[in-house]
């Protein structure tokens, strides 16, 4: 019975399922990445990191009569490469705010390209984030997505499927080429991107290297896939309103034509000619989480025995700034009304309560 894998590239952790024929789970896998904080408001990942979880994981699902792989990844990641596809740095993911400075040089275009792009004016979107790394980095071949790379890993080719594209608010979304206009305000050319491909083409072959480290057939189909979030919401055969809580939060549905916020709340980004993905990211959620339990030892499962309220603690979850709706890289996180009569558990519930209430 032929097999299908998924590989997942996600922010916190590096995953793949092999899928029977029948949609049955054969098989799974998991490698948590580690995210680098060098400075106040940077997040980066090395990709050499990326690249051995993919082997681990991809070798640990290895089953007979694989059909495909199809990729999966978190949005708005960016890599610079030399012609080789040597990184020239880390990847920056989509929690990264060093192009602060940039982002507030052009903030008035970004805001003027929003009917084009559909991305809203933010340090997420590519073009204040290439301005700083062209100004910090040697000149790059290209610069690429942190799954496109793995896919170049996997099968020598370049390229990026429209929906990821469109993560990066570089997308003419309603015709889905790259803008000229988001290009331009970038300081790069096309011919620096990777072309486009829909989500469901077949990129290119297993490279021998990957099928002996694997254990996979060389020669096997890869898929170009999409962004995590398409797929989510793909997987859940929604049409209706999806929320989604992992190392960030987001409310996502699909639509039958470009949307837009008249006070650009919102995004918007392509999936395939007749379908796209609106909604609203939240940059603290299972981050917040994760962070918390990181400095205090906290029990989820006793904040849970507490009553709505966290018994009068409110936490304000802004540890990396924030997006929708304010789409301000500024804001901070804060703990208010903590008294001696609060537990761990009390602050656990509260940061729980926050994300709950960002994300509704």
């Amino acid at each position: 019975m032929a097999s299908t894998i998924g590989l997942d590239l996600g922010t916190t952790n590096c995953k793949a399922v092999a899928l029977g024929a029948d949609g049955g789970v054969i098989g799974s896998a998991s490698v948590e990445l580690p995210t680098a904080t060098p400075n106040p408001g940077w997040a980066q990942q090395d990709v050499n990191d990326i690249a051995a979880a993919v082997v681990t994981v991809l070798r640990e699902v290895a089953c007979d009569n694989v059909d495909a792989i199809a990729l999966s990844g978190a949005m708005h990641s960016v890599l610079a490469v030399d012609p080789s596809g040597g990184s020239l740095g880390p990847a920056l993911t989509w929690a990264d705010q060093r192009c602060d400075e940039q982002w507030r040089q052009i903030d008035h275009q970004m805001r003027d390209l929003y009917r084009e792009t559909a991305c809203p004016s933010h340090t997420t979107y590519h073009p204040p984030r290439l301005r700083w790394l062209k100004s910090q980095t040697p000149p790059a071949h290209r610069y690429v997505a942190i799954k496109d790379w793995v896919l170049h890993q996997l099968t020598g080719e370049w390229v990026t499927d429209v929906n990821l594209a469109s993560t990066t608010g570089l997308l003419d979304v309603r015709r889905q080429t790259w803008s000229e206009q988001a290009l331009q305000l970038s300081g790069v050319t096309a011919d620096q991107l990777c072309p486009l491909t829909p989500i469901t083409a077949k990129v290119g072959a297993l490279q021998s290297s990957f099928a002996d480290a694997t254990h996979l057939p060389q020669g096997l189909p890869v898929i170009a896939g999409a962004s995590d979030a398409a797929t989510a919401g793909l997987a859940c055969g929604a049409r209706g309103t999806v929320i989604n809580i992992g190392t960030s939060g987001a409310v996502r549905r699909f639509v039958d034509q470009p949307t837009f916020d008249p006070a650009q709340r919102t995004w918007c980004y392509a999936v395939d000619p007749n379908q796209y993905l609106q909604g609203g990211a939240i940059n603290n959620a299972g981050l917040l989480i994760k962070w918390l339990q990181s400095i205090i030892t906290c029990d989820l499962d006793a904040a849970a025995q507490f009553e709505p309220g966290a018994a009068g603690l409110i936490f304000v979850p802004y540890l990396t700034g924030e997006r929708c709706p304010h789409y301000r890289t500024d804001l901070c996180a804060s703990m208010t009304g903590l008294t001696l009569d609060h537990t761990p558990a009390h602050m656990a519930r509260a940061a729980l309560e926050a994300v709950a209430d960002c994300v509704g």
